[in-house]
């Protein structure tokens, strides 16, 4: 079974990480990801992507 996130409605995608993980914040940032407030965590750092800011790309 395929899915299509983008057809379902998938606004965005949310990351985590911890705020000593250079590496991963590195990457996030990289792929486009934005640092948003975390209101829940105050030892994680969030992170955020809007899915149309790419274009999507068929399921295999």
């Amino acid at each position: 079974m395929q899915v299509n996130v983008f057809a379902a409605g998938m606004v965005a995608v949310i990351a985590r990480t911890e705020p000593d993980n250079t590496a991963s914040r590195r990457v996030l940032e990289a792929a486009g990801f934005v640092r948003t407030p975390a209101a829940d965590s105050v030892e994680h750092l969030a992170y955020r992507r809007s899915v149309g800011a790419v274009s999507p790309r068929p399921i295999r």
